[in-house]
């Protein structure tokens, strides 16, 4: 029997379907989800000092690494300096009839003959090739020296940097403090009528700025991270904690002469240099040796008749009229002149660089101690007596607020010179050659 009553409940519950089929899928989802959330592996946590951070970042370096690369091929080059005789043995076998003229007969017969030789080297030409390789490896491994000495220098940079940012972060997070703890005074002040309504825009105003100071401070911060895990070779989600303290550093600056000193006996650049040097002088005496003749020795055995047996030895000498390897050594000599030229350049572009890294770092390192012993107290103090004095109603708020940008400043140009302070110091370690 017909019921409306239950035809109204069917298109009801049609229409309702899709949003029970929705809420039946969000109740099963949710739940997964949050188990999900929950399981889910949490962000690897790495904590670094700043000499940690440099090991790191010459280990994962690509110009370590391809130097690494080139030092591999330079040793491989040992394995043909090795080799005792300088050519494989040569061995000639021959076969043939013989035939000899007899009176009414021609006699016929199978002759056979074998030639061996082999070629030696009288004059240390193998000992001069392995010095040369031995010079070879030397300067790749050098250069592998001042390829990690670059990586660590650039590690130290950015874990300063990151720091440092990390610092203007918290300075920027202060200020902002301040400016709220300031705008809220102000907001007093005018609900008790002893301010007006500018007083409050210009605090405002400047809690504004400072906030945005502070954003544009946490993109400095982030950057500054990102471009640190970059280097050391680290996941983007990886958390670094650097727990190196933010301060002047604590070692101890040498003197103009033993800075130099200390780079003319540590740069290994220089050392290369003389390394390539070394190597050349090796390839011209190994060029001398190998233009020295190498004797073939060499024996025959010949049979032309059964019964017959002949047996011969001898040397053979290549004589050294037209090549004696004087293009290759002409090459050698303009090698070592070109050598010769860009020592002497480096090491006065190395004087240069371990002199302007000195007077860097006594110029920054006065700056700072400035900074921390004058700029930044007399800002503070100058701010506090400020604000005491608007709050006992002697000065008006422009003038706190001016104090409190002064402060700010000071603390960012302090934090800045000490960044600079340890780029001076980073730089003149790099400049002397020391990790």
């Amino acid at each position: 029997m017909y019921r409306p009553q239950s035809r109204a409940r069917a298109v009801v519950y049609r229409r309702a379907r899709p949003a029970l089929v929705l809420a039946f899928t969000l109740s099963t989802s949710v739940p997964a989800r949050a188990g999900d959330a929950a399981t889910r592996a949490p962000l690897p946590e790495v904590t670094l000092d700043i000499d940690q951070a440099a090991r790191r970042a010459a280990e994962v370096s690509p110009v370590v690494r391809r130097a690494r690369a080139d030092r591999g091929a330079a040793e491989a080059r040992r394995v043909e300096a090795d080799i005792l005789f300088p050519s494989n043995p040569a061995v000639l076998v021959g076969a043939g009839p013989t035939r000899t003229p007899l009176p009414g007969e021609i006699d016929t017969a199978v002759g056979a003959i074998a030639h061996v030789e082999q070629t030696v080297e009288l004059s240390g030409q193998r000992a001069a090739r392995r010095a040369e390789v031995s010079r070879g490896i030397e300067g790749a491994s050098l250069r592998e020296t001042l390829a990690m000495v670059e990586a660590q220098a650039r590690g130290r940079g950015a874990y300063v940097a990151a720091l440092l940012a990390g610092a203007q972060l918290d300075s920027a997070r202060r200020r902002e403090e301040l400016a709220a703890q300031l705008e809220a005074s102000v907001r007093a002040r005018v609900d008790s009528g002893a301010a007006s309504e500018i007083e409050l825009r210009l605090a405002t105003l400047e809690r504004s700025r400072v906030a945005r100071d502070r954003v544009a401070a946490t993109q400095v911060q982030g950057d500054a991270q990102a471009e640190l895990l970059a280097l050391l070779g680290y996941a983007p989600e990886t958390r670094l904690t650097l727990i190196t303290p933010l301060a002047p550093p604590t070692t101890p600056v040498p003197s103009p002469p033993e800075a130099l000193a200390l780079a003319a006996q540590r740069r290994a650049d220089l050392q290369a240099l003389d390394a390539r040097r070394s190597e050349l002088d090796a390839t011209l005496l190994r060029l001398g040796r190998e233009a020295l003749p190498s004797p073939t020795l060499f024996v025959d055995l010949e049979r032309d008749r059964p019964g017959e047996l002949f047996v011969r030895a001898g040397i053979g000498v290549p004589l050294p009229l037209w090549r004696r390897r004087q293009g290759e050594a002409a090459l050698v000599r303009a090698e070592q002149a070109r050598v010769d030229v860009e020592r002497a350049v480096s090491a006065r572009a190395v004087a240069l660089e371990v002199d302007h890294a000195l007077r860097a770092v006594a110029l920054r390192g006065e700056q700072v101690r400035l900074d921390r012993e004058e700029v930044v107290p007399a800002a503070e103090a100058a701010l506090d007596l400020l604000t005491q004095g608007w709050r006992a109603g002697k000065f008006d708020l422009f003038r706190v607020i001016q104090a409190s940008r002064e402060a700010g400043e000071a603390h960012r140009r302090a934090l800045e010179d000490l960044g600079l302070l340890w780029e001076a110091r980073i730089e003149l370690s790099r400049a002397m050659g020391m990790p």
